[in-house]
């Protein structure tokens, strides 16, 4: 019998916009890549990508993939232990919940465990403690928590072992679960723990994904989040886990029961020997997808470089971040990562850089309890155009903000407004969006709030006086987005 079926559900969009963009699901390989080394047998099934232009459509909303049928079928024929859910997105909740119901309906008796951000941020109330029906997926067992953190494959090891030797539950840490209709939250790892852990995760099981007309399914598409990328074939790289900071529009700023906030780097030696790997493979381009790539102390930093470094000594030609660097991160110890990245510019590699910059007021800075401020904004920006960064054509920036947040004022909307447009004006080659706030359950700043029918798949203006400010931008800065899968308003 199959250990574990690791599973990225069908993808959720507006009726009537783009294809959904193809990122490789790599936290469920760096899982597959963590179980295979007990001895687990895992497979990983993408339905996105297993039948990507099959559609589906229910209101409102497509959903792209392979279809909850074959799916099914696909998982049955291999007769899994366990099927696990990479449950990413509050947007994907449809999908999720009709995968779920499909199984159970096939007469599935296995244990369907969902992970990842959004089932650690909602793990009581997927399993049914919540007011909201919208919230809650029957036919759930278990929630893994922490994935994001890295306490993730030390549970699911944990739960596996407890599931082939019919074990107790509670002995496992950092999962949710039922037992008699009440939800049971177990201990999780302390953070030392999860540090331990991290530090030894492999590469991700990369071997595993599916391939098309001899290469790798991904790179086939080209279409990953942050755009398609130059150089072919690419590969996504984690190399830090968690986040320390604690904004409000993000499922990682809260404390959530089961969930261990923090940061911490894998192990470089592991790191480097995943990046050989990655050359050996003829990998041209690594997107870095770390939230908090630079980290928060010097220390980090002097990691950080360590890796650029040693991913150009790989005759990798392009780096991207497509999930942004932190801004504290480019201006601390005199820019040291800046510079790093201006000199692998100068060596010849192609560098992608996102700046968070979330609002042009410090005032909902402080609000969102963002670690910057407009001036540390404004240092980075300096050294950019100080350096003569973007007079290269192997240097691309992108910059981003939002509006509508939570008791920021219009006038305070108009100053975010105003930010962007200054950096569109002042570098032509800036891809400068501005999106609105998007409120999902789990976030600090979803509190109080009623939770809606169903999922918000687009973020919506609050009023028609901001909505006409944020339109009139785009229609200043459109030509900017060259990318065919992106436009300034869309995520």
């Amino acid at each position: 019998m199959l250990d574990l079926i690791l599973v990225r559900p069908r993808v959720v969009t507006p009726l009537g916009t783009l294809p959904p963009r193809v990122q490789p699901p790599d936290p469920i390989a760096y899982l597959a890549g963590y179980l295979l080394k007990f001895g687990y047998t895992v497979k990983i099934k993408d339905l996105l990508v297993e039948d990507y232009d099959n559609v589906e459509i229910v209101g409102n909303r497509k959903i792209n993939g392979l279809s909850d049928v074959m799916a099914v079928d696909r998982i049955l024929a291999l007769n899994p232990l366990a099927v696990g859910i990479n449950f990413e997105f509050w947007t994907d909740t449809l999908s999720v919940k009709l995968l779920v119901e499909s199984l159970r309906k096939a007469g599935y008796k296995g244990a369907i465990i969902l992970g990842g951000t959004n089932a650690s941020a909602l793990n009581r109330q997927i399993l049914g403690d919540s007011d909201f029906e919208q919230e809650k997926i029957l036919g759930v067992d278990i929630v893994v928590n922490n994935r994001n953190v890295g306490g993730g494959e030390y549970s699911l090891e944990k739960l596996l072992y407890c599931l082939k030797e019919v074990s107790n539950l509670r002995e496992v840490p950092g999962i949710s679960y039922k037992e008699e209709d009440k939800v049971i939250t177990t201990n999780s790892l302390t953070l030392e723990e999860v540090g331990g852990v991290v530090k030894e995760i492999t590469g991700p099981a990369r071997h595993l994904y599916p391939r098309k007309d001899g290469m790798d399914i991904y790179s086939y598409y080209n279409n990953p989040f942050s755009g398609p990328v130059k150089f072919l074939p690419f590969a996504s790289l984690f190399t830090s886990r968690g986040c320390p900071y604690n904004c409000g529009f993000c499922l990682e700023g809260k404390d959530t029961p089961g969930f261990v906030k923090g940061w911490m780097r894998r192990s470089c030696e592991k790191i480097f020997r995943e990046i050989d790997l990655l050359a050996k493979e003829g990998i041209k381009t690594i997107l870095i997808q770390d939230e908090n790539f630079g980290g928060y102390q010097p220390n980090h930093l002097e990691e950080a470089c360590n890796i650029l470094d040693y991913i150009a000594q790989k005759r990798i030609k392009a780096i991207y971040f497509p999930n942004a660097v932190n801004v504290q991160s480019m201006i601390m110890d005199d820019f040291k990562l800046l510079r790093k990245l201006k000199n692998l510019v100068e060596m010849g590699l192609t560098i992608r850089l996102a700046v968070p910059v979330e609002s042009g007021s410090d005032s909902v800075l402080k609000i969102m309890e963002k670690p910057h401020s407009i001036n540390m904004l404004n240092k980075v920006f300096y050294f950019v155009e100080k350096e003569g960064l973007l007079r290269r054509e192997s240097f691309e920036l992108e910059a981003w903000a939002m509006v509508g947040y939570p008791g920021e004022s219009f006038g305070q909307a108009g100053k975010t407004i105003k930010y962007m447009a200054a950096l569109a004006k002042r570098f032509p080659r800036i891809e400068p969006a501005v999106f609105y706030f998007q409120p999902v359950p789990g976030i600090i700043a979803y509190e109080g709030r009623d939770i809606p029918p169903e999922p918000q798949l687009e973020s919506q203006p609050p009023n028609g006086k901001l909505k006409g400010l944020v339109e009139r931008y785009n229609r200043k800065v459109k030509d900017r987005f060259k990318r065919p899968n992106f436009k300034p308003m869309d995520f």
